[in-house]
């Protein structure tokens, strides 16, 4: 079944053992989740990148809470790269497989994520980054990794799992790349919608004693990031240019007024550094806790979800 979350759209199927599938016109192939299967499997994804092929294994061995994962991954070249995880988790009674993960999404608290990326191949429980975004340049190389885009995916395991397949836009796929939050949060609006946002107000709102209040928090925290992110767009996506002039002139007027009485050049430049400087960390500590608040939202969303399921 194919069904839009926000812009990007998606495809899923529940308890199969293969999958054989091509992107859509118009849109890109540009991760692949196998999730909810359960231990000892072994499975097999066969990524086409526009006729370059990537096939990877993923076989995994659970022994009295210990999950290990013998991941290897053979490139177009014949060339091959293996890697092994290994962590204990004795509660936890599936694993998800997330190939290039990038949207958020409801999750289970009592399974293993095991996030991989291709190229080169990079595999650990944690999400590795895009090496072309800002943040990946920062980072050492062992947590970033090259996203491709597919044209057709293949795949099987001997376990049931269930298949979600994103397809993007060129436009998605760059934003992709670049480690966009405003694209990730685009593709995360499933989280707050239909009878599942209404199941978890009434969940939370269910809490003896301090049910209502926490209810009307978390009302209040959703409208402020609403309110945050729609005025982070107008001003600095749809009406950048603007913005920049009118902040620049406010600047410039500033340090001209405070700076009248001297002569000196340079005063008038360090006022119009220091301006700029106020102006970006106001503007990065406004959107991080809106970030914040909605990470903090969408983690507890995840938590209480399998709690709702039934309802």
């Amino acid at each position: 079944m194919i069904m839009p979350a926000s812009a990007v759209q998606t495809y899923s199927e529940e308890a199969i053992t293969s999958f054989d599938m091509e992107a859509p016109d118009g849109y890109l192939i540009t991760t692949i989740n196998l999730d909810n299967i359960e231990p000892n499997f072994n499975s097999t994804v066969d990524l086409d990148a526009f006729g370059k092929g990537y096939y990877l294994t993923i076989n995994n061995t659970k022994n009295i809470g210990w999950w290990t994962y013998d991941i290897t991954l053979t490139y177009p070249d014949g060339s091959t790269n293996s890697t092994q995880l290994e962590t204990f988790q004795p509660f936890a009674t599936d694993s998800d497989i997330k190939i290039q993960y990038f949207y958020p999404e409801l999750d289970s608290i009592i399974d293993v994520d095991v996030y991989v990326g291709i190229l080169p191949l990079t595999a650990q429980f944690t999400n590795p980054v895009s090496a072309s975004s800002d943040i990946g340049e920062a980072l050492p190389e062992e947590y970033t990794y090259t996203r491709i885009a597919y044209s057709q995916v293949t795949g099987s395991s001997n376990k049931p799992f269930d298949l979600k397949l994103y397809y993007s836009t060129e436009e998605e796929f760059k934003a992709q790349q670049d480690e966009s939050v405003l694209e990730s949060i685009s593709g995360a609006t499933e989280l707050f919608s239909g009878w599942l946002w209404d199941n978890v107000i009434g969940f939370i709102g269910k809490i003896p004693g301090v049910g209502p209040y926490l209810e009307a928090t978390l009302t209040i925290s959703v409208s402020i990031i609403d309110n945050t992110f729609f005025y982070i767009n107008l001003f600095f996506v749809e009406y950048a240019a603007t913005t920049i002039l009118t902040i620049e002139f406010f600047i410039l007027s500033s340090a001209v007024i405070k700076t009248k009485k001297r002569s000196n050049v340079f005063a008038i430049i360090d006022k119009v550094v220091s301006g700029h400087v106020a102006v970006i960390e106001f503007v990065y500590k406004f959107a991080a806790g809106a970030i914040n608040i909605f990470l903090g939202i969408v983690r507890m969303v995840a938590s209480i979800v399998q709690a709702i399921k039934p309802i």
